[in-house]
C-alpha cells in the first residue's frame, strides 16, 4: 500500500517521536477545526493526531492522514478513474465505496485493502476549480484507528477564501539557489521549479524540476524509493532506455542517491535525473526532466539538488 501511495502522490498524479511531533501551530476555529498548513482544508484531528513535520497533513506515532490540495485542478477529471471497478481490476479489495458530498462539494470515498492485508482510507472531493485528496494508509499497527479516521475525514471543511503560502507545506529549504531553475508554483505536495520561475499551465516540452517530500521508515531504502519514482514515470508513459550507475553518498550531510536515465515518452527522447535525500524520518524526492540540451540542463539539475536541505 505504501508503494501505491507514493505513486499516487507523485503523479495524480518508523517515526522518531521526539522529532516528529509538534504542537499545533495553525488557525483553529472554536469548534476545534484546524487548517492544514499549505491547504484550504480544515479538519477536527482524531485524538492524538497533530500537524506533521514530514508530510502535509496529520500524524500520530506511526499513523498519518495526508492531504493533497490541488488548487486549480478539476475534480471531475482527476476523479474519473477513482471508481470501485478500477480498484477491483487492480486486485484491490474494496471494503466500502460511496459517492457523497463533503462540505457541499461532490466527493468519492473509498476504504480499500491491498493484497498484503494493509488498508487505506481515501477521499477525493472538489469542483472545477480544485481537487483535494486525503489519504490514510493503515497497517497492522494502526488499523484499529480506521473508524475515528473515517469520522474525521467525512467531516472535513474547505474554505476557498484561505490564502495559501505556496511553500508553507514544504519540508525542505534551499539556502542559495544558483541554478536557472527557480520556484514557480506548488500543487498538492509537489513543488515545481522552471527556467527563471516562469509559471505555465501546463508545462509541456520545457525542462522542469519537481520536488516533493515523503515519510520514511526503516523498511524503505533509498534504492526502493528510486524504483517507486521510476515505476511512477513508467505508469505515465515513459519507457526507460538507459540507466547510469547510481551515485550513493551524501548531499549537505544527508544520505543521498542520484541516478540518470535516458527515456522516451510520446516519441521524444528525454533525460531524467532523480535524487533522493534522506534524514531520520523524511526523504526529499527530486525529479529533473528535459528533452533538450541534456548536458547543460543536467548540470543545472545537479546544482539545484545539491542545494537542498531539510528545514
Amino acid at each position: 500500500m505504501k508503494k501505491h501511495t507514493i505513486l499516487f502522490l507523485l503523479f495524480l498524479i518508523g517515526f522518531n517521536q521526539s522529532e516528529a511531533f509538534s504542537k499545533i501551530e495553525c488557525n483553529q476555529t472554536p469548534d476545534k477545526y484546524i487548517n492544514i498548513p499549505g491547504t484550504r482544508l480544515l479538519i477536527i484531528p482524531p485524538k492524538g493526531f497533530v500537524i506533521s513535520k514530514k508530510i502535509t497533513g496529520l500524524e500520530k506515532e506511526n499513523a498519518i492522514i495526508q492531504v493533497m490540495d490541488l488548487i486549480g485542478g478539476n475534480y471531475y477529471k482527476n476523479s474519473a478513474t477513482f471508481t470501485k471497478s478500477k480498484f477491483e481490476n487492480k486486485g484491490i479489495k474494496v471494503i466500502e465505496f460511496k459517492e457523497i458530498k463533503i462540505a457541499g462539494f461532490k466527493a468519492k470515498y473509498a476504504h480499500i485493502e491491498g493484497g498484503d492485508g494493509t488498508q487505506a482510507i481515501n477521499l477525493v472531493f472538489g469542483d472545477t476549480s480544485f481537487s483535494t485528496v486525503i489519504l490514510a494508509p493503515l497497517g497492522s499497527s494502526n488499523i484499529g484507528l480506521a473508524s475515528e479516521i473515517k469520522n474525521a475525514i467525512l467531516k472535513v471543511k474547505y474554505d476557498k477564501t484561505i490564502t495559501i503560502d505556496p511553500l508553507a507545506s514544504s519540508f525542505f529549504k534551499i539556502n542559495s539557489n544558483d541554478s536557472k531553475f527557480k520556484f514557480a508554483k506548488s500543487t498538492a505536495n509537489l513543488f515545481i521549479y522552471s527556467e527563471n520561475g516562469i509559471v505555465k499551465d501546463p508545462y509541456k516540452d520545457e525542462p522542469m524540476v519537481i520536488i516533493t517530500t515523503l515519510p520514511k521508515d526503516g523498511t524503505t531504502s533509498k534504492e526502493m524509493m528510486i524504483k517507486s519514482m521510476i515505476d511512477g514515470l513508467v505508469q505515465n508513459g515513459f519507457s526507460i532506455k538507459e540507466e547510469k550507475k547510481p551515485i550513493i553518498g551524501k548531499i549537505n550531510g544527508f544520505e543521498s542517491i542520484e541516478v540518470e536515465y535516458i527515456a522516451e515518452q510520446k516519441g521524444k527522447t528525454k533525460l531524467i535525473y532523480l535524487t533522493v535525500i534522506s534524514n531520520t524520518d523524511t526523504s526529499i524526492a527530486f525529479y529533473g526532466i528535459t528533452e533538450s540540451d541534456f548536458e547543460n540542463n543536467l548540470e543545472e539539475f545537479i546544482k539545484l539538488s545539491h542545494s537542498l536541505r531539510f528545514k
